[in-house]
């Protein structure tokens, strides 16, 4: 008898990071494989930054004059006397890759799940910025707890995030039938609260089950640096009617998705700069939309 095929192995269910190394491909023979623009900063003159940056430069004995809340807490009680540590600021722009990777976004009608079009739309951007000398990190959003990932400068940076990617995508997806999604606001909040989202922000997301405090948690990114939303739909959100569906997940228990819920007022489209892509939409097209926000500018 033969076996029953895994359903989780279909392309456009699963992404391997051979198919997203090859966006870089993609990025380099549309837009040219030399950077469009110059690094930031770059010249013989040095250009004062505000604030510390994100990068430790030193652990050093505290001195007077340092403040008091940039004390090593573990350093001091190692060492038995205060130190404190210092930041080098960064000199290449810092962009952060927050990829929704819950539960709602595990589903798709056309070509691919809207999780597999929001990494492939997350590559395709992350591969543009690194050949503009931008230093590229990101943030994976799953049914549990924000995952940070630590990429780099160009594209070496960008490679080295993929594989953390694909491998939280496919934990996401062994997961997804048993797993209960957090919202939207608290994945967020979560990041923000755990991790360094300074810089230029870009989230990929469906919005799906955005949680009551979506809007204000938006709002409080845009303070940390410029944020653009990506949002991710099926083809199969523009055409049925508002209700709630039942479908099968890989064989598993039936479960149910809500088509044209009420969002929260004002929508987050109203405050964030935003595009919107199509799962069903193949990458060199999404590149094309991605454009506007390699250069800063949402369209």
């Amino acid at each position: 008898m033969k076996a029953a095929a895994d359903p989780l192995a279909h392309r456009g269910v699963r992404i391997g990071a051979e198919d997203l190394f090859a966006l870089g491909a993609l990025v380099r023979r549309t837009r040219g494989s030399r950077p469009r623009t110059a690094p930031p900063l770059a010249g013989l003159a040095p250009v004062p930054r505000p604030g510390q940056g994100l990068d430790l430069h030193e652990i050093r004995p505290w001195s007077l004059g340092d403040e008091v809340r940039a004390i090593d807490r573990n350093a001091s009680a190692r060492r038995g006397e205060p130190h404190t540590r210092r930041y080098r600021a960064e000199r290449e722009p810092r962009h952060v890759l927050i990829v929704d990777l819950r539960p709602p976004m595990l589903f798709g009608s056309r070509r691919a799940f809207r999780s597999v079009a929001a990494l492939e739309a997350a590559s395709l951007l992350g591969f543009d910025l690194a050949q503009q000398g931008a230093r590229v990190d990101a943030v994976a959003l799953t049914a549990t707890a924000a995952a940070p990932l630590r990429g780099g400068l160009g594209e070496a940076g960008m490679r080295a995030l993929i594989p953390a990617l694909v491998r939280l995508h496919d934990e996401a997806l062994a997961l997804e039938a048993a797993a209960v999604a957090q919202t939207l606001d608290a994945a967020l909040e979560e990041a923000a609260a755990r991790h360094m989202l300074k810089g230029t922000l870009t989230l990929f997301s469906s919005l799906d089950v955005p949680g009551p405090s979506l809007v204000a948690q938006l709002r409080r990114l845009q303070s940390r640096g410029a944020l653009r939303l990506v949002r991710v739909r099926d083809a199969i959100e523009e055409g049925v009617p508002r209700g709630r569906y039942a479908y099968a997940a890989g064989g598993g228990p039936a479960r149910v998705v809500r088509i044209g819920r009420r969002r929260p007022e004002p929508a987050p489209e109203e405050i964030v700069s935003h595009l919107t892509i199509a799962a069903s939409e193949d990458p060199a097209t999404v590149l094309g939309k991605l454009g506007g926000l390699a250069h800063g500018a949402a369209r």
